[in-house]
């Protein structure tokens, strides 16, 4: 027990403070038609002194758990992304059934679905900007890379292309980047992606108690309030 408690008393200290410290995301992931675009991926999540991982190669798939440089924890998860998607692939033929069997029930005019979505707009219009605000406040961006090798087998539209691209990269922050290189020779698409990405804790936290109540009082209520009415027309 005296082990156990040692283990899970280092756990607690490393994980709290986990919570306040920025976390950083890193992505990355490269294939290609040469490979049959079968993608090689991985995904980085650090906070503080812990750390986990996701990795894709050649359909294997491995989970990694780091305690600052040490690799702690290091899983063959293959058999078990198996069995979900088994699982996965039932439920969508059970739906499929289902859908069937029920009758289709006619679509509203189109008029009438833009008339709902403008209404429910209108109810939120005051928090699009703090909520852009808070997104800015919480997420940041620090690296944005592609690296592509293009070609569509018309050396043209490879060409045109090819432009568009550089043109972009003339508009693009420092810390985003899009490399091309051009193949005017066959049909080709390979590249890779990194992505690095910082979520503010402190910001996250201080936002989400801030907007809690904003949310109740707009959301929640004004359904509860819509409910009612829909009750009282029946």
């Amino acid at each position: 027990m005296g082990i156990i408690g040692g283990i899970l008393l280092i756990f607690v200290l490393l994980a709290i403070p986990a919570f306040l410290m920025p976390v950083k995301i890193h992505f990355y992931a490269a294939g290609g038609t040469d490979e049959g675009f079968d993608v090689t991926g991985k995904v980085m999540i650090y906070s503080g002194l812990v750390g986990c991982g996701f990795r894709h190669c050649r359909k294997q798939y491995r989970l990694h758990f780091f305690i600052h440089s040490w690799k702690a924890i290091d899983a063959d998860i293959t058999s078990i992304i198996a069995y979900f998607r088994r699982n996965e692939k039932k439920k969508s033929v059970e739906t499929r059934k289902k859908v069937k069997a029920k009758k289709i029930e006619e679509k509203k005019p189109l008029f009438e679905r833009l008339k709902t979505f403008y209404q429910k707009a209108y109810i939120y219009r005051g928090y699009f900007k703090d909520g852009y605000r808070a997104f800015r406040e919480i997420i940041r961006f620090d690296r944005f890379y592609v690296n592509i090798i293009l070609g569509l087998g018309k050396p043209a539209a490879t060409g045109q292309i090819i432009g568009i691209i550089c043109a972009l990269n003339s508009i693009l922050p420092e810390n985003c980047r899009i490399t091309s290189r051009c193949n005017f020779t066959r049909q080709v698409l390979q590249g890779d992606v990194s992505i690095a990405i910082t979520i503010i804790s402190l910001q996250f936290w201080k936002n989400t108690i801030r907007y809690i109540p904003v949310f109740w009082r707009t959301y929640i209520k004004h359904k509860e309030r819509t409910d009612t009415l829909t009750v009282q027309e029946v």
